[in-house]
């Protein structure tokens, strides 16, 4: 069975937004925070946004330890991964 680009394009994007409607308003809400830190970080440094998008994302999975990704964040989640990403600004003030 051969599938259009447009096809594919359409599969994708419907996948995409599957995967965004799992999660709640409160933590699509804290990943915006957190991109917006990673453009802050590489507006006005030296670092690149996907290098400071990779830090913050890997000290909040690992303060966690139950989480391989951000996409399994969850409300419960927040609480802790809130206080690291306060934790890791502080110490880069």
């Amino acid at each position: 069975m051969e599938v259009t680009e447009e096809q594919l394009d359409r599969l994708i994007e419907k996948k995409l937004n599957e995967r965004r409607n799992h999660a709640s308003p409160a933590v699509l809400e804290f990943k915006e925070e957190i991109k917006n830190w990673a453009k802050e970080q590489s507006n006005n440094t030296q670092v690149s946004y996907s290098a400071a998008l990779n830090t913050i994302n890997g000290v909040i999975r690992m303060k966690l330890k139950n989480i391989r990704s951000m996409s399994g964040l969850s409300d419960s989640d927040l609480p802790v991964a809130k206080q690291a990403m306060k934790e890791l600004r502080q110490l880069l003030e």
